[in-house]
């Protein structure tokens, strides 16, 4: 069936055996050409191997199938990173629709609340990330939690990562607060967030996986 297909697939995605995966998720499609989960994780795998008008090509189908839902338009929007030769108002563009799709949901949503001024030390710093494992991510971002302490910062990781390995144990280990993430929807992170009282918060993940552009 196709989401057996899928499923093949996503766990040659997590091993990042991306060529595999992508035979899976092709023949997912051709079982169902609308399997939007298909879509999205083999166009991310087309991505990932630097086959950009391909995984572009996904995408679009994905707004065919999702019309211009937020995620659609966000995935849409990273296959750009991989194109060449794009005209500079198409690219402005894709970037104002998937922002305007992330708007639209957080204020449909309804959980937005008013801020408070906290005058308080240490600053509490919240980041949120798929990427708190053996990643390229982790080179640049293992060093601020390491001086953290020195510039007074509290850490706090909201983590969506999948298969945690000895780097996500050391994040672990320099963070105060640590929120397994992966099964929470934004508005339920949002809640958490809050309750943390996080001052500074960070998406690290931008357009790509699961991104929290909506919190």
């Amino acid at each position: 069936s196709a989401d057996a297909w899928f499923k093949l697939g996503l766990a040659h995605f997590f091993k990042q055996q991306h060529l595999a995966a992508i035979q899976a998720f092709e023949k997912a499609l051709s079982l169902d050409a609308g399997h939007r989960d298909a879509l999205n994780r083999c166009g991310m795998s087309y991505g990932y191997i630097g086959q950009g008008e391909k995984s572009r090509e996904l995408y679009e189908r994905i707004l065919a199938v999702a019309g211009t839902s937020n995620r659609a338009l966000r995935l849409r929007t990273s296959s750009f990173l991989y194109l060449c030769g794009l005209d500079e108002s198409e690219v402005f563009d894709a970037h104002k629709a998937a922002a305007s799709a992330v708007e639209d949901a957080v204020l449909a949503a309804g959980y937005e609340q008013p801020f408070t001024e906290k005058n308080r030390e240490p600053i509490r710093v919240g980041f949120c990330s798929e990427d708190f494992r053996r990643h390229s991510v982790a080179s640049f971002l293992l060093p601020i939690f390491r001086q953290a302490g020195a510039k007074n910062w509290e850490i706090y990781c909201y983590s969506d990562v999948t298969n945690e390995d000895a780097v996500t144990q050391e994040f672990k280990s320099l963070s105060h607060g640590w929120c397994d993430a992966k099964t929470l929807e934004d508005g339920a992170l949002y809640h958490k967030i809050r309750d943390d009282n996080i001052d500074v918060l960070f998406d690290l993940m931008g357009y790509f996986g699961q991104a929290r552009l909506g919190v």
